[in-house]
């Protein structure tokens, strides 16, 4: 990547490309993820405007070492609203999204821009290795990778961590829905708003970017876990198991998903009521295995100790996954049974104050 880069003296307001990153205490990764995106190559005049979500570290004096225009939010409302801000405050016609932990290739924002000539939005492709290779981190990064190889080319889902889209078309549908307060999936549910007017997104695999996130095991629990809830609630609105059959939602995943239940759930019935139930567990767990195979391999690169260490890792996240989904039920039968307990309140009310005949 290119080395970091002090202030390099005012830089015209874009006219070609405005890219947008929204930063929320990134002092570790923002110094990098701006030196490379100044260091783009191959279009013209750019503008980068730095969204400042009500950062508490060094973000914003970190930001003011580059030629960016910084939008201060005193409030944190998350990615999507910090993102909207800046679409509605960037001169150009095209606008990019750069996350701050994304570090881009000299290349990359120029592939994004001349997809946006036949396609109306696009969105790069994670590089094979992440910066950071401790255990949490490759886990998410591999399994972020097997989702974008489940992604075709042209495509209902977005992902925002490095994208492109016309500016009139993303004010025209709204914007990222701001009912998103965390880095999940608002960039997927704008994907499929693009989709329900006959327009889908295209995913560059020629286009890379390196990814300078950093996760340990709490941290990463947390993020499945917001990530399957938000993921569950899209689902749910969109009464749909899977978009297309793309990304995160493909539908060998859900195949996946019902192994690890079955390695999970057989096995104490095998143990504590019938010896029978042994049988379905052991073909759960052979399918559980047999699908974990090539995560295995790949997190094995790495350290021999990290493929076995990946399988109890990838057991792990359905269990969480299965949580948050269930965590989304209750909350679906909880606002069901309020509202019917409202509905029934204000029915008598009415028969209440109603005049006799």
């Amino acid at each position: 990547m290119p080395p970091v880069s002090p202030k390099q003296g005012p830089v015209s307001l874009g006219r070609e490309l405005s890219v947008i990153v929204p930063v929320h205490n990134s002092e570790g990764t923002l110094r990098r993820c701006l030196a490379a995106i100044f260091a783009t190559q191959g279009i013209g005049e750019f503008e980068v405007i730095v969204v400042d979500d009500g950062s508490t570290d060094s973000s914003a004096a970190i930001a003011a070492d580059f030629p960016c225009r910084p939008i201060r939010c005193e409030q944190v409302r998350g990615p999507a609203a910090a993102r909207n801000r800046g679409v509605q405050a960037a001169s150009a016609d095209r606008v990019a999204f750069v996350d701050s932990d994304v570090l881009v290739r000299p290349e990359t924002l120029r592939l994004l821009l001349d997809a946006l000539d036949s396609s109306p939005a696009a969105f790069a492709s994670y590089d094979p290795e992440p910066l950071n290779q401790n255990f949490a981190t490759l886990l998410y990064h591999t399994l972020s990778c097997r989702s974008l190889q489940d992604t075709s080319e042209t495509t209902p889902v977005f992902y925002s961590y490095c994208a492109a889209i016309s500016k009139d078309m993303f004010l025209k549908l709204g914007g990222f829905d701001t009912h998103f307060t965390r880095a999940t999936f608002e960039d997927v549910e704008l994907g499929c708003r693009l989709a329900s007017h006959g327009l889908y997104s295209r995913y560059l695999k020629s286009a890379t970017i390196v990814h300078a996130v950093q996760y340990n095991l709490p941290t990463l629990t947390r993020a499945y876990f917001r990530k399957s809830y938000d993921l569950a609630q899209l689902l749910v609105s969109h009464r749909s198991i899977t978009f297309d059959d793309q990304g995160w939602t493909a539908r060998k995943n859900w195949a996946v998903l019902a192994c690890a239940w079955g390695t999970l759930g057989f096995g104490p019935l095998a143990l504590w009521v019938h010896p029978l139930w042994a049988v379905p567990w052991a073909l759960a767990l052979c399918g559980f295995l047999f699908a974990s195979t090539q995560l295995c391999r790949s997190m094995a690169r790495y350290r021999w100790i990290y493929g076995p260490l990946s399988l109890f890792g990838y057991l792990g996240i359905h269990c969480i996954a299965t949580a948050a989904m269930l965590s989304v039920a209750l909350d679906y039968i909880r606002d069901r049974i309020r509202w019917r307990l409202s509905s029934w309140r204000r029915h008598y009310l009415r028969r209440a104050h109603s005049p006799t005949r």
